[in-house]
């Protein structure tokens, strides 16, 4: 009796919402366990509650995924292709998951519980982080590959990759907060005022920092400043762009892709105020998308990626001033909206241009075709 081995599980909607709110909650986690990280809530000890939270989630991730396969396996589908297209490598995240848990267990056994900096750069939580965002990517790679981005439109049939897509944006938000702007509210007044009154501090000659080759610190936070704006605005707007420019997004879609990875940076502070101000970002962005008939591409594009983080700096900078007031100069403030308006422009470019010059060798080669 021969055995008839099927192609492949077909892609489920049910299925893929679970594996999207699946991703949400391992983020937000996450989130709790930087929470505790920054409040003091974390000893030298591997096993927290907060850990617990984080690899619970990610266990529900394997025994979903796996439970599936297997069954599928009985139906006749080859191991290999025993999940619906885009989650065999969610299955590969987990396992990894499990590798990098357990490297990072030996870790703080020898070197002890990370903080600040070092957390976010420590080998194995970015081995944490890298399989977590395999395994909690599957809707993404599902919509992707099985959904026609012409005719898929509204929540219902969105609404996991947008979840998915999120949660992956507030991931890498969380991994690089030590260059974000809503935890390192370097331009609050507070602030400025405790740079300003150090670098007004009397230095004798002798003093390291009276050296014309040392920047005062004020100096160098104000450029810190500065430049995490540059880097957040990448990690936003690389996805937001690319979504906008393949898939006609409903509205409330880019509201999610703003606010959540902004509120996983809020939490860790405890600056909410300014995770609500950029939700005025989202609104008004969805509201001109929708104005507009996406998927975006050309000039279309380009306002819309100068658009989102040039509000979002206007709305951060608002709610920083109605609330613990500025201390940083208006051309300071008005360079980092202009420098975040740059900085979508330039990713635009980046996505927009090479479609374009793809297309226009193609035309090319079939009108070379069609006179020869």
């Amino acid at each position: 009796m021969v055995t008839r081995v099927l192609s492949q599980p077909a892609a489920m909607s049910r299925f893929d919402w679970i594996m999207a709110i699946f991703m949400v909650v391992l983020c937000l986690g996450a989130s709790l366990d930087n929470w505790a990280h920054f409040h003091g809530r974390v000893d030298e000890s591997f096993f927290t509650p907060w850990h617990a939270v984080l690899y619970g989630m990610m266990a529900l991730f394997g025994v979903v995924l796996g439970s599936v396969a297997v069954s599928n396996v009985t139906k006749g589908y080859a191991w290999r292709r025993s999940l619906p297209p885009g989650y065999m490598l969610s299955l590969v995240g987990v396992g990894l998951f499990v590798i990098a848990g357990f490297a990072d267990l030996g870790w703080h056994l020898v070197y002890g519980i990370e903080f600040d900096t070092a957390a976010y750069v420590s080998p194995t939580h970015l081995l944490l982080l890298g399989s977590a965002l395999l395994a909690g990517t599957g809707p993404l790679r599902s919509a992707w590959l099985t959904l026609r981005p012409s005719t898929t439109v509204g929540w219902h049939a969105l609404g996991p990759m947008l979840l998915s897509a999120a949660s992956t944006v507030a991931a890498l938000a969380m991994f690089t907060q030590f260059t974000s702007p809503i935890v390192n509210t370097f331009a609050a007044r507070t602030a400025s005022a405790a740079q300003s009154a150090d670098a007004m501090t009397p230095q004798s000659e002798t003093s390291p920092t009276s050296s014309p080759h040392v920047l005062d610190l004020r100096g160098v936070e104000q450029a810190f400043g500065v430049a995490q704006v540059v880097v957040q605005v990448v990690l936003l707007m690389s996805m937001v762009l690319l979504l906008l420019h393949t898939w006609r997004l409903p509205f409330g879609a880019l509201t999610l892709l703003v606010v959540l990875p902004s509120t996983v940076q809020a939490i860790m502070v405890d600056t909410y105020w300014l995770a609500l101000a950029v939700l005025v970002t989202g609104l008004v962005s969805d509201i001109v998308v929708r104005l507009f008939r996406t998927p975006l591409a050309g000039k279309r594009l380009y306002l819309i990626a100068c658009l989102v983080p040039t509000l979002y700096m206007i709305s951060y900078f608002a709610a920083m001033w109605l609330t613990v007031g500025i201390g940083w100069p208006a051309t300071l403030i008005a360079g980092c909206v202009v420098y975040a308006g740059a900085t979508g422009l330039f990713l635009a470019f980046l996505i927009d241009w090479p479609i374009r010059y793809s297309a226009m060798l193609v035309r090319s080669a079939t009108g070379s075709d069609e006179s020869s």
